[in-house]
């Protein structure tokens, strides 16, 4: 089953989608590369927020077991979660088990060149995917299908990759300043995050979705860092008080 051989698609926005009056001016104000740039940033944020986002409930600062309050960070809630887990889907409460190793980030600039120009970046992708796509049958011999997290999340960089450039081709560049600090930055956002992915090494179990004949990566419970504290712990040790990303 070849869950990721598609390639980006391009369809022209039928005329009854307009925008309403004054948008589409306003958009111009922007080069076309700024909002490649975003919509690369908010794809593969989803992607990372799944990996360090909430509690995998849903819980805010505590969540209630049995009529008792546990906080966000009392230990003993780390392990009602994964009895929760077990009792509720028995067949993905199997740990599976992965090392740890030290890794230094150093930049590899093929993961992130013109597809169209280095033939080498097709090659080095395709490199890091497994033997059957990251597809696994579980338990073993079961006639179940799930897709690990982790083949799924670099799917996603990729075809963000290959969109990126191929918008890129779709469009001559106005402002060669631009064009000119735009590339070596994706460059290095391209690698630095399929670093990172790898990094993480989300093994979560993905359901395959016969219908569809892929995975969707949705509505599947995660056991995840709580995102909540870890903002909390940043905010008390903050350098300024900017908020957001354009401030």
């Amino acid at each position: 089953m070849e869950l990721f051989n598609f390639k980006p698609q391009y369809q022209p926005v039928a005329s009854n989608n307009s925008p309403p009056p004054g948008v589409l001016s306003s958009l111009r104000q922007y080069p076309l590369s700024n909002y490649i740039v975003l919509l690369a940033i908010a794809a593969v944020s989803a992607g990372i927020g799944a990996l360090i986002g909430r509690s995998p409930l849903g819980c805010g600062s505590c969540v209630q077991y049995s009529n008792r309050k546990y906080t966000s960070s009392d230990p003993t809630l780390h392990l009602l979660r994964l009895a929760h887990v077990a009792e509720a889907h028995p067949s993905l409460a199997a740990e599976i088990s992965l090392g740890t190793i030290k890794e230094i980030f150093t930049y590899n600039r093929t993961f992130g060149e013109d597809p169209r120009i280095d033939n080498g970046t097709l090659a080095a992708w395709d490199s890091l995917v497994p033997i059957g796509q990251g597809t696994v049958r579980f338990p073993a011999g079961s006639k179940k299908i799930y897709t690990l997290s982790v083949v799924h999340q670099l799917h996603c960089l990729w075809s963000i990759h290959q969109s990126y450039y191929g918008a890129l081709q779709s469009r001559r560049r106005g402002d060669e300043q631009q064009h000119n600090h735009i590339g070596p930055h994706m460059r290095h956002c391209f690698d630095y995050l399929r670093q990172g992915l790898m990094c993480a090494a989300d093994s979560t179990l993905e359901p395959v979705d016969t219908r569809l004949g892929g995975v969707t990566g949705w509505g599947n419970e995660r056991v995840c860092r709580d995102y909540t504290a870890l903002k909390d712990w940043a905010e008390q040790r903050r350098a300024s008080n900017s908020k957001g990303f354009s401030d």
